[in-house]
C-alpha cells in the first residue's frame, strides 16, 4: 500500500499531476484505490526481464 503523500515524495510530483497520474495508474490496472491508499497490483518489468529485441 501507498499513500498520496509518498508516492509524491518517491515521484517528485506535485499533487496537480500526481493525482491524474494515479488515476490513469488505476484505469490501466496497476493500482487499485482502498480509501485514501493505492495498493500497487504490478510492478514494471526490469531491464534484466525484457526479453532481447
Amino acid at each position: 500500500l501507498i499513500d498520496m503523500a509518498s508516492f509524491k515524495e518517491i515521484t517528485g510530483l506535485s499533487r496537480k499531476y500526481a493525482i491524474p497520474f494515479c488515476l490513469r495508474m488505476e484505469m490501466d490496472g496497476w493500482v487499485r484505490r482502498e480509501e485514501n491508499k493505492r495498493r500497487v497490483l504490478r510492478l514494471p518489468q526490469t531491464q534484466d526481464e525484457m526479453e532481447p529485441a
